[in-house]
Parts: structure tokens; sequence; C-alpha cells
């Protein structure tokens, strides 16, 4: 039996729900999806007890706001944020009770990027092509007033906390090691002007990349290259150089 289980009263920003993603059908051109943070991903469902592939909220930057309206068990980890019930402070990585009525939100994410919040239930959410991640993600995006419903509510879990150990670090300064793609012939200053120069994350940034603004990389052909697959972390350079 399904119930209203939670409404969402600020979406954040580009809040979704992510399962493991979907396999095979990359040759379609249809994208794999799926969470970001693997292994944040995985421990969330891990401490409510849920099957590893099952979808979490995932949360980026700028938290959601949430109504429950069952009592229910729930998991945040990933990106070390505060979190607030009804306004006051909870840890993540670890097991939290909730009653009907409590409202979640989050403040300032100090480090890291995204947390992924796992729910002691079945959520009742659309499917495509045998995954809960949407195809299209800005129609996946949670709006103001979307309500869920969910069956198979836990109400009794084991009271997990993730050993220190087990929780990522989320390092304020990351090292990039570059290799050499098939074009890079192309550009007149081997990455030089990449490695030494300060770029600025632009507000075209989403989940499929990250695009930044700041001094041309200069090349030598101004015309687009042929479209080829590419791997995750692709640093991809259009004409103008940014």
């Amino acid at each position: 039996m399904e119930h209203q289980y939670l409404k969402i009263q600020h979406p954040g920003w580009m809040t979704s729900f992510q399962d493991a993603g979907r396999s095979g059908v990359a040759a379609m051109g249809v994208p794999e999806a799926g969470a970001l943070d693997k292994v944040s991903f995985l421990l969330a469902n891990w401490l409510v007890g849920n099957p590893l592939d099952n979808p979490c909220m995932e949360v980026t930057w700028v938290g959601p706001k949430i109504e429950f309206l069952k009592d229910t068990f729930i998991a945040i980890t990933g990106a070390k944020t505060n979190v607030f019930i009804n306004h006051l402070p909870v840890s993540i990585n670890q097991v939290i009770k909730i009653k009907a009525g409590d409202v979640l939100n989050f403040g300032a994410c100090e480090r890291g990027v995204r947390n992924y919040i796992s729910f002691a239930a079945k959520l009742d959410l659309p499917q495509q092509l045998d995954s809960f991640s949407p195809l299209e993600q800005a129609k996946g995006w949670l709006k103001k007033g979307d309500l869920f419903s969910a069956s198979e509510i836990k109400t009794k879990i084991n009271r997990k906390e993730l050993p220190p150990r087990m929780v990522p670090f989320y390092s304020k300064n990351i090292t990039l090691r570059i290799t050499r793609g098939p074009e890079f012939y192309k550009y007149e200053d081997k990455f030089n002007t990449l490695t030494t120069t300060q770029y600025q994350v632009t507000p075209q940034t989403d989940r499929r990349g990250i695009r930044l603004n700041g001094e041309a990389i200069k090349t030598r052909y101004k015309k687009e290259i042929i479209s080829s697959p590419t791997l995750k972390g692709t640093i991809q350079v259009p004409p103008n150089g940014q």
C-alpha cells in the first residue's frame, strides 16, 4: 500500500533522483546517467539497508527543503554539509530517525559538491529504460510542491553509522593530471595556458560537465573537429578556445 511520503518545499539546485545508472545503451546515444559520486551513493543505501542500486536523492551544492509526511528513516552521505531537522543540526553519515511533519533542510556546503539522501522505503518513481535516473536532466530536477508516495516503509532499522575510515574525504585543493589526446598537436601552446592560468566555473555548468571561463586556448584550427567518443574527464576546447 502506498502512502504520501514526502513533499518538496524548496528544490535546491539540480536536485534529482539517481540510481546506479543504465548500461548497455550508449551505442544508441542514450546517456548512462546515474549517481556522480558512486561511493557516497552506495554508502547511503547501505546505511538504511536498501539494495545498493536503489535510487537516492542527489543534492548538488544548494540542498532542498523537504517535509516528511510519514515516520521513516533516512541517511545522508557525501559532501561535508550542514544539515538540519526542524532547524536543529544533525550529523550525516548515519541513520537519521524522522517523524511525520519533520522538515529537512541544508545549510552551507563546506567541502565536496554532492550529497545523497537514501530513504528506508520504496519510493514511487518513474523508470526510463530500466533506470530511475532521468534521461533529460532538466526534466528530472525536482520542483517546489513535488509530492512523492512510497510503500514498504520500514518501521525498524539498525541504527548504523559510518566509521571514520569509511567516510570519503573531499579536499579543497585537487591536482588533476592531463593526458595527451589525439587532438593535442592542434594546440599552439601545448596546454601551457590551461596549466598556468586561473579559470572560473560558469553558471553553464551542469551534470554533464563544467564550463570554464578564462584565457582562451589557442588552436591552429578554427573549424569544429569531427565528433568522437570521449572518456569521463575529457577536456573539450571549442573553436573560441573557452
